[in-house]
């Protein structure tokens, strides 16, 4: 709460979130020094350090992560949850429970495990919500309703730390 700032703390760590997983470090420090940006640079003084992620999210899944808005929500079983979290496969009809919301082809959903309703992350569907329900009727379902190019895996905690920005 200064003249000089636009934001709180947790801004600021939003704004540092976002560019640490964009592949850009963050360095949070007074702007009342006069030798504040010196400081950061060289990693002398008082101040924060965020470090960037090695491999930073390519604009579609920064977009994704931060920026797209859900258009609803789709429960998967075990199974799908397993191959989204753990073998960086795309969501397949045949993986999903239940599917809500008002969506579209092409419109970015978010993805739960069933039963424990856990976020898995967020992604841009192939289908939309009523060619995804009959398909659930289907005794066969078969196709790609998320590809992993149109994916984004999230964790709780960073799917509620940007549920405002």
């Amino acid at each position: 709460g200064s003249s000089n700032g636009t934001g709180g703390m947790l801004t600021k760590i939003k704004a540092a979130t976002l560019a640490t997983m964009s592949g850009v470090p963050v360095y949070i420090c007074s702007s009342l020094k006069n030798d504040a940006l010196l400081e950061a640079a060289e990693e002398t003084k008082d101040g924060s350090l965020f470090l960037a992620q090695e491999k930073g999210l390519k604009t579609q899944k920064q977009w994704l992560a931060f920026y797209a808005k859900s258009q609803g929500e789709i429960y998967v079983d075990q199974g799908a949850a397993d191959a989204l979290r753990n073998k960086g496969k795309s969501l397949l009809v045949s993986g999903l429970v239940s599917v809500s919301g008002n969506f579209a082809y092409q419109d970015t959903v978010t993805v739960y495990e069933e039963g424990s309703g856990a976020i898995l992350g967020k992604g841009r569907v192939r289908f939309g919500k009523s060619a995804l329900k009959d398909m659930l009727k289907s005794n066969k379902p078969k196709g790609v309703v998320i590809h992993r190019d149109d994916w984004i895996s999230l964790t709780p905690e960073l799917n509620d730390l940007f549920a405002e920005f």
